[in-house]
């Protein structure tokens, strides 16, 4: 089943590569991914694909790249918006 989650990222997560990485791990599990830096030092994805591979790259979002410093992963349902493309805001 195809879904769509929005995820705010928390945490020194802006300046330490974590879009990249974040779009590196969406590439690997066919997910469409949109991710941009928030004013508030927050970093900010949208995501579309298979349920199981949403729920991979949610795990990896915990991580992040490899000098980041997640404090917090809140994700939210939303509806389809049947992305075709992946994008890494700057």
């Amino acid at each position: 089943m195809i879904v769509h989650k929005n995820i705010r990222v928390e945490g020194k997560v802006q300046g330490v590569w974590y879009r990249n990485s974040a779009k590196k791990k969406a590439l690997e599990l066919n997910l469409f991914v949109y991710v941009m830096n928030k004013t508030d030092q927050t970093v900010y994805i949208e995501v579309e694909g298979e349920q199981d591979s949403i729920d991979n790259f949610i795990s990896c979002c915990q991580d992040g790249s490899k000098d980041a410093v997640v404090e917090n992963v809140i994700v939210h349902n939303d509806e389809l918006m049947s992305f075709c493309i992946f994008e890494v805001k700057h």
